[in-house]
């Protein structure tokens, strides 16, 4: 690659100042990381051999994320997708139609959904599809960025497994945000590729154009992504001229898409959990920040400033090496739209992760160059010394990280498993009063999996805890009457008392029709 900035593609003309530079990175200078032929022919396998490394880990660490289950989310997200019309979820989709909820996911679980019904192991498969190819995506955008396929390798091993992204690992409800990661990284590698060829032509611009929307459409983390566009263009300055018309039609997209996503009856901002509240800024960071570094306590809001402080000090003294502004611009930009809103597990932070990641390895080449060895040789050195230290803290804290699929994994796997046993069918429009459920009152998950179960829409469920226990006289209409208790199944007769209270005792099975 002869330390090129992407991949061996030297900027086309230029002013005479960035000619010299250009010259001196392919003497092994300048702003450069070093030759990335330097030692790639005394070892020939070794390139392929430390890139595996990333996935190989990410595989030992979570690969049994192949055989979980469905999680309670799942239930709401498919029924969602399913009670959409196919031609509606596909116009969602498209600009102009706003109205669908992360419709690229949508359309997914859909497609799944009719395909496979209620197996979760091909939600699975594609999810660690999708994991895979997102770790490959960030080791190419890594090596677009850096010019230096060893910095891309050590970045993507870094990065490849953290222990508080068990959701991503674990749960299909975060395949909004793999389609999200996949589509960003996308984006930018495609526009890194594209520009270091000279001027976009339309087509260029059109493709990004629309992977920004579909990222967008995936996950609302995507608004950054025409900031980041900014800072390449500014950083890598490709010739002939910089060009910000990518930015500012993909600046346009994304106010086009959040004006449909934040207003209209199904406005996002008008659900409690997404509703911003600037005051939770500096908690949310050392909360986040507390859980990537593994720390037992959030780290204190200042201790996360002084933090993002040093590492822009560090990208203006290296500023000559644009891979370490641009990693230092991904981990401060990408985390801002989750910084506001109630917190979440830290599988939200898998974009400025990626970030770190790509600054670690690009300041450790940089700290120790070793000049005299292989190029190869110092990325084992390096990758060594990076896994003695995570490994252990990824083991060690892979037990506490993991800890809730304990209690939440088992609840939909027990609930099917019981419907397919005390209730292998039923007849359409069905009525059903549940005594007792261990969801929250404001939860339609029970109404969701009874409907999808059963692959029918007219199925009502009645909760008491939701709505109350109907009157006496009205009891005999519905055509089952279940407690649910530890996620076990019990059909029950009912007695209505005099003061309109219950006694439910065990009873054989009401049929349906």
């Amino acid at each position: 690659m002869s330390g090129a900035l992407l991949g061996g593609a030297a900027p086309r003309g230029g002013s005479p100042r960035r000619r010299l530079e250009h010259d001196a990175r392919d003497r092994g200078g300048g702003s450069s990381l070093g030759s990335a032929s330097l030692g790639s022919g005394r070892f020939p396998g070794l390139r392929w051999g430390l890139f595996l490394l990333a996935p190989l880990l990410l595989l030992w660490m979570a690969g049994d994320g192949l055989r979980s289950g469905f999680f309670p989310d799942d239930m709401m997200n498919l029924y969602g997708a399913w009670r959409e019309p196919w031609l509606r979820l596909v116009a969602f989709n498209l600009p102009g139609f706003p109205g669908g909820y992360r419709p690229v996911g949508a359309l997914l679980y859909r497609a799944l959904f009719e395909l496979f019904a209620l197996n979760p192991l091909p939600y699975r498969i594609l999810c660690w599809l999708l994991l895979l190819a997102n770790l490959y995506l960030a080791w190419r955008l890594m090596q677009a960025a850096s010019g230096c396929w060893a910095v891309a390798s050590l970045g993507a091993t870094l990065g490849a497994y953290h222990a508080y992204f068990s959701d991503l690992y674990y749960s299909t409800a975060t395949i909004y945000d793999l389609l999200c990661y996949g589509l960003y990284c996308g984006t930018l590698l495609y526009y890194f590729r594209r520009r270091s060829r000279g001027r976009l032509g339309w087509r260029a611009l059109l493709v990004i154009a629309g992977l920004q929307w579909l990222a967008l459409n995936a996950k609302e983390t995507a608004v950054t992504l025409p900031a980041m566009l900014l800072v390449s263009e500014w950083l890598f300055g490709w010739a002939p001229k910089r060009d910000f018309r990518a930015t500012a039609i993909c600046g346009l997209l994304v106010l086009v898409g959040l004006a449909g996503k934040l207003t209209g009856p199904r406005a996002l901002n008008s659900n409690p959990a997404y509703a911003p509240d600037p005051g939770l800024l500096g908690a949310n960071l050392g909360h986040y920040y507390g859980l990537l570094f593994y720390r037992p306590e959030a780290m204190p809001a200042a201790g996360v400033f002084l933090l993002l402080v040093s590492v822009w000090l560090a990208a203006w003294l290296l500023r000559r090496r644009p891979v370490v502004p641009f990693a230092a611009a991904l981990l401060t930009l990408t985390p801002v739209p989750v910084l506001a809103i109630p917190p979440r597990s830290l599988y939200v932070f898998a974009l400025p992760a990626t970030g770190w990641g790509l600054f670690a390895a690009a300041l450790a080449f940089h700290l120790f160059p070793l000049r005299r060895w292989p190029l190869a040789l110092r990325q084992v050195l390096l990758t060594s010394l990076g896994l003695a230290v995570l490994v252990p803290l990824h083991v060690a804290r892979r037990p506490f990280a993991n800890h809730w699929l304990a209690s939440e994994e088992p609840k939909m796997r027990t609930l099917l498993a019981e419907l397919d046993r005390r209730l292998p069918a039923l007849a359409p429009g069905s009525r059903i009063l549940v005594l007792e459920d261990p969801f929250d009152r404001d939860d339609w998950i029970l109404t969701s999996l009874f409907r999808l179960r059963y692959r029918d829409d007219s199925i009502e469920v009645r909760r008491i805890k939701q709505a109350g226990a109907p009157p006496p006289e009205q009891w005999r209409a519905y055509h089952y009457v279940l407690a649910i208790r530890d996620w076990r199944i019990e059909i029950l007769e009912h007695a209505p008392w005099e003061d309109g209270s219950v006694q439910p005792r065990r009873a054989s099975p009401i049929p349906g029709s």
